[in-house]
């Protein structure tokens, strides 16, 4: 569901905001280290055991200087985004940026996601933005565009 969301969202993000943003897309956010499965050792449960873990990522952006605004998208964890998207947002420098926060679910709102994320993006201008659902209309996701007045 997130990547398909990803997709109509980027055709209206460069609709209505030209190039002057980046999309996260789920490449920046693939760890180098795999932990699959559904028992202790797997990432999720990795991840929510220590909100101060960090996996590395395995795919840098070499570009993120040309863009002043970044929409970050992410599925969310039992309330929480996962850690991975705070290592993302701690390798880069977004001082005087804005970065959008959108995400998936199957029913958590985004809780306590910007207080835990806000840490992670120093110097920049954090948007808590919106859960969405996998189905959300074009006109639904346009509308949530332009009302962010960027």
């Amino acid at each position: 569901p997130q990547a398909e969301l990803q997709q109509r969202l980027q055709g209206i993000w460069r609709n209505q905001l030209g190039q002057t943003f980046s999309v996260l897309s789920q490449r920046f956010l693939i760890p180098k280290k795999i932990l699959t499965g559904k028992n202790d050792s797997s990432r999720t449960s990795v991840e929510m055991k220590d909100p101060y873990s960090r996996p590395a990522i395995k795919y840098k952006r070499d570009n993120m200087d040309a863009y002043k605004t970044v929409f970050v998208g992410f599925p969310i964890w039992w309330y929480f985004a996962p850690t991975i998207v705070n290592t993302f947002l701690e390798s880069y420098d977004f001082s005087g940026k804005i970065v959008i926060l959108f995400a998936t679910s199957g029913g958590s709102g985004m809780g306590e996601i910007y207080d835990r994320i806000l840490p992670s993006c120093k110097g920049a201008k954090l948007i808590e933005g919106k859960v969405f659902s996998s189905n959300t209309s074009k006109s639904e996701l346009s509308a949530w565009v332009a009302g962010l007045n960027i």
